[in-house]
C-alpha cells in the first residue's frame, strides 16, 4: 500500500530500491520487434526517457503502451512544477480564466496548445470553484501529448533554468528536473517507478539528514486533495488529522492545482523541521497543523517481532514489517528464530500454546524468495504461486513439506498489506490453512525487475514484468485479498466485535463457505462478551499513554472465541 516506527523504516529506502513493492525476476533478453518506433529518434532534453523506454520495452508487461500520452503528460506537468512557482496549463483553459489566474507567461512559442505560467494566483475565488477546477482536467485530456511535445516543454524549462543562473537566481540542477520528469513518466505504467539509489551500508551507518513523510492522498475530479483513511495508530491521527480532511496548503502554498506527485515531494525536508499544513474539514472548518520531520529510531520496532500472548488461550504472535534480507540475516530466518525461541520459552514456563498469529499489516512485501520461504513454513503441500513474464512460459512454485507448525493460524492484513504479503494471505486462505482477519489488502500483485538507468549512476528503475497468480489461477492485483472476517481498527464501535457496517463477510466461494461454516459467529461473539480481554488491553494502553491497537486486540479475542467453538 499503506498503511507502510522501525529499523525497517530506516532500511525502507533500501527495501524499495531492491525489492520495492514486490520481487525481482530474471532479466530477459531484448526483443527489438516490440521497441516503440519513436525510441530511435534522437531527443536531447528528454533523452533519459528515451533510454528508459528502451529498458522497459524488454521487460514491461505491456510494451506497446510505452508511448502512452498520459505518461508524457505527467512527465511534462511534474517537470514544470519542479520549479516550485509555476504550472503547465492548456492555452484554452488559460484563455478562459487568465484574469483570475494572472501570473507571468514563460516563453512558449514552441508550444501550440500549452502555456507555462509563473506565480499563478490559484487562491482567486473563481479558481476555487469545483466546476472551474474540473474544466482543467477536461482541457488537458484534449491535448495530444507525445514525446515531441514533452521535448518542447523540457527545452523551455532548460533554457529557463539556464537564464536563472545568469541573473544570480537560484536554479535547479538540470539532472533533478530530468529525474522528476522521468519519474512521472515511469509511474504511469502499472506499478513501475524510478528511484534514487543509495548504498545499503550508508543507509545503516549514516544518520539521515533529509527525510520524507507520507500523507495518503486521493485526488477528486475537481483536483481536491483528500486524506484517505488513516490507521488508528498513525501518528498523523495523533497530531489531529482525520480521514476525509482536504489538504489546502503546505507551508502556506496552495496545492489544489498541483499534481499529487508534486504535493508528495513537498513533504520532504531536514530532520527536526516541521511542515505547516492547513486542511478543510466538513467543507467549512479550517485547521492548521505542524507535521514533524523526525527520524524513527531502530529500537522502536524490528523487522520481525514476536511475543507470547497469554489468556484463556495462548498464542505465538509474530509481526513482520517486510520480507527483506541482507548479508547477515533475512526476515524468514528471523521468523523461524522467533517462533522456535518463543515455543521453547513457553515450554520452559509450562505455557500451552493454542495458536499462531502472523501479523502482516502495513507490510508492503519483499523479496520473492523470502515470500516463498514464508509460505513453505506454513503450508506443507501444493502449488503456491505462478508468474509469467512477457513471452515466457509460466513459472510455478510449490510447497516442499518444510512447514514448521501445524498450530491453528490467524493472519492479520489491512489496506497497507501489499504484494508478497497479500500473496501469503491469499494462499493460506486458498488452502484453508488459517483464517484471514482485518481489512481488505492493497491489491499490488506484481513481480518487478530492477535495473540501473542507462547513463545514470544513482538511478534505478523498477519495472512490472509479471502478475502474481494464486493457486486457483486468479490474480489479486487491483482487487486485493478479502479477509474471511472483517475486524475493525476503529476506536468507536458498539459492543460487538465486528464492524457493524460490514459485519462478518465470508469468502464467497462454495469451498470456502463449507470450510468456514464452522465459524459460528453467534457463539464466538457470546464467548467474547463473557471472556474477551479487549477492554482491559485498551484501558492498560491508555493508562500508559499508548495508542491501543484496536484491530489486534479484537482479533486476539476473535481467535480465542473461534478456538472455543472447536472443542
Amino acid at each position: 500500500m499503506k498503511t507502510i516506527s522501525t529499523l525497517f523504516q530506516i532500511v525502507f529506502s533500501f527495501l524499495f530500491l531492491f525489492i520495492f513493492s514486490f520481487c525481482q525476476s530474471p532479466k530477459q533478453s531484448p526483443n527489438p520487434e516490440i521497441l516503440p518506433a519513436t525510441v530511435e529518434k534522437k531527443y536531447h532534453y528528454s533523452k533519459q526517457i528515451s533510454e528508459i523506454k528502451k529498458q522497459m520495452a524488454k521487460t514491461y508487461l505491456y510494451p506497446e503502451e510505452l508511448n502512452k500520452p498520459k505518461a508524457f503528460q505527467k512527465a511534462a506537468i511534474i517537470a514544470t512544477e519542479s520549479f516550485g512557482h509555476q504550472i503547465l496549463l492548456p492555452k484554452s483553459f488559460y484563455a478562459k480564466f487568465q484574469d483570475s489566474i494572472q501570473g507571468d507567461i514563460i516563453h512558449d512559442r514552441k508550444l501550440s496548445d500549452l502555456i507555462i505560467i509563473r506565480n499563478p494566483n490559484f487562491e482567486n475565488p473563481t479558481m476555487q470553484s469545483d466546476s472551474v477546477a474540473s474544466q482543467l482536467e477536461e482541457e488537458v485530456t484534449k491535448i495530444p501529448f507525445s514525446q515531441d511535445l514533452l521535448e518542447s516543454v523540457m527545452e523551455i524549462l532548460y533554457l529557463q533554468n539556464e537564464a536563472l543562473s545568469l541573473t544570480n537566481t537560484d536554479r535547479i540542477k538540470w539532472e533533478e528536473i530530468q529525474f522528476v520528469a522521468s519519474e512521472g513518466y515511469v509511474s504511469s505504467f502499472l506499478g513501475s517507478s524510478l528511484m534514487i539509489y543509495e548504498k545499503y551500508e550508508d543507509l545503516l551507518l549514516r544518520p539521515k539528514t533529509i527525510i520524507s513523510i507520507e500523507i495518503p492522498l486521493k485526488e477528486t475530479k475537481s483536483k481536491r486533495k483528500i486524506i484517505t483513511p488513516l490507521q488508528e495508530t498513525s501518528f498523523l491521527k495523533k497530531i489531529g488529522l482525520q480521514n476525509e480532511d482536504e489538504l489546502i496548503t503546505i507551508n502556506g502554498k496552495p496545492i489544489r492545482y498541483l499534481s499529487t506527485e508534486t504535493v508528495n515531494r513537498m513533504f520532504k525536508g531536514k530532520v527536526g523541521e516541521k511542515i505547516d499544513i492547513s486542511i478543510l474539514r466538513n467543507q467549512n472548518e479550517k485547521y492548521s497543523f505542524k507535521v514533524p520531520l523526525k527520524e524513527n529510531k531502530p529500537s522502536d520496532q524490528k523487522i520481525v517481532e514476536g511475543q507470547i500472548w497469554t489468556g484463556k488461550y495462548n498464542f505465538i504472535y509474530i509481526k513482520v514489517s517486510g520480507f527483506i534480507k541482507n548479508n547477515q540475516s533475512s526476515a524468514t530466518e528471523m521468523i523461524k528464530e522467533n517462533y522456535f525461541s518463543l515455543m521453547e520459552d513457553a515450554k520452559n514456563k509450562n505455557i500451552v500454546i493454542h495458536g499462531f498469529v502472523l501479523d502482516l499489516r502495513n507490510n508492503p512485501g519483499g523479496f520473492l524468495d523470502q515470500i516463498i520461504e514464508c509460505m513453505r513454513m506454513l503450508i506443507p503441500n501444493g502449488l503456491l504461486v505462478t508468474t509469467q513474464a512477457s513471452k515466457t512460459s509460466p513459472s510455478m512454485v510449490y510447497a516442499n513439506q518444510s512447514s514448521i507448525t501445524d498450530l491453528p493460524l490467524v493472519v492479520l492484513i489491512n489496506e497497507n498489506t501489499g504484494s508478497g504479503s497479500e500473496l501469503i494471505a491469499g494462499v493460506i486462505q486458498h488452502y484453508h490453512r488459517g483464517i484471514i482477519l482485518g481489512s481488505k489488502s492493497t491489491g499490488q500483485g506484481l513481480v518487478h525487475v530492477l535495473n540501473k538507468v542507462s547513463g545514470e549512476e544513482n538511478s534505478l528503475i523498477k519495472i512490472a514484468s509479471s502478475f502474481l497468480y494464486l493457486p486457483n489461477g486468479k490474480k489479486f492485483h487491483e482487487t486485493g485479498i478479502t479477509p474471511n472476517v472483517w475486524i475493525s481498527d476503529l476506536k468507536e464501535l458498539d459492543h460487538n466485535l465486528f464492524d457493524t457496517k460490514i459485519n462478518v463477510q465470508i469468502n464467497s466461494t462454495t469451498e470456502s463457505k463449507e470450510k468456514y461454516q464452522r465459524l459460528d459467529i453467534t457463539s464466538i461473539s457470546q464467548w467474547i462478551e463473557q471472556n474477551g480481554t479487549f477492554r482491559q488491553k485498551v484501558k492498560s494502553d491508555n493508562d500508559k499513554n499508548l495508542l491501543p491497537d484496536y484491530q489486534l486486540y479484537r482479533s486476539l479475542d476473535f481467535f480465542s472465541g473461534y478456538l472455543s467453538t472447536q472443542k
